[in-house]
């Protein structure tokens, strides 16, 4: 699978900023403080922040320059600040979840049952997702530029180093089957057409003849030409002269 470029985060695990010490943002006022001690993080190592231009700055800074390694909050609240600072950030999971928000009104209050109603009908319908585009943007484009890549299409010239290994591994793997065999039928090759010079044509078709020939000495070769003899012998059964001559036969094919 071929794959683009795109933007990592340097954390990608809730663990490895404990076992680092890395200091942990949050927004000021919320209950995050409280869940993230239930998680194991050292209260000391907690910093909050009050804007999303303090967000920015604490992770541009990091954990060992006064800042931060990574802010936890509430999802509109990330997707809000994604969507004013986009490049170089990113919401990774897991999302944890909690026990929610709920709306309180008094015993016998007619306003209850609209509210629900109007509750059910927006996550039933679109017109929460269009709520949701208006104030945070485009769900995907903040991938698409926080990537760092263009959307351009792969060309040839994107395999050349591929091609150029494959190319130069091919082209010796042939220099080195040749000269094998060359040195391997160095003497049949003298032999053929003697008469012609070195580069002559005659001798090259030569050549091209003599490497075109079955080996007779692979054990393919040996079983099947085994087995022909041997049906030829049992057709011409008769007297030994028989037997020779249809074996001088198959041994000049």
């Amino acid at each position: 699978m071929l794959t683009v470029q795109q933007l990592q985060p340097t954390v990608t695990y809730m663990k490895e900023l404990i076992r680092r010490g890395d200091y942990i943002g949050y927004q000021e006022g919320s209950f995050v403080p409280s869940e993230l001690k239930k998680m194991n993080f050292d209260e000391s190592k907690l910093r909050s922040y009050g804007t999303p231009d303090q967000y920015a700055e604490a992770l541009s800074k990091g954990s060992a320059n006064g800042g931060v390694a990574a802010i936890f909050d509430e999802i509109p609240y990330l997707k809000l600040f994604l969507s004013q600072y986009c490049d170089g950030y990113a919401m990774i999971g897991p999302i944890y979840k909690d026990a929610g928000f709920d709306f309180v009104f008094p015993k016998g209050s007619p306003m209850a049952p609209g509210v629900s109603r109007a509750i059910v009908s927006l996550t039933e319908g679109d017109e929460l997702a269009l709520i949701e585009r208006k104030w945070f943007g485009d769900p995907g484009g903040c991938d698409s530029q926080g990537s760092g890549v263009g959307s351009s299409s792969l060309s040839f010239w994107s395999f050349s180093g591929l091609f150029l290994v494959t190319g130069v591994a091919s082209g010796l793997m042939l220099v080195v089957y040749l000269a094998t065999f060359v040195y391997r039928e160095r003497n049949e090759l003298r032999a053929a057409e003697p008469g012609a010079g070195s580069m002559s044509p005659r001798r090259l078709r030569a050549w091209l003849q003599h490497y075109d020939r079955k080996d007779t000495r692979s054990p393919s070769f040996k079983r099947w030409n085994d087995g022909s003899v041997t049906n030829v012998v049992d057709a011409k059964q008769g007297n030994g002269a028989g037997k020779e001559e249809a074996f001088r036969e198959m041994l000049l094919r």
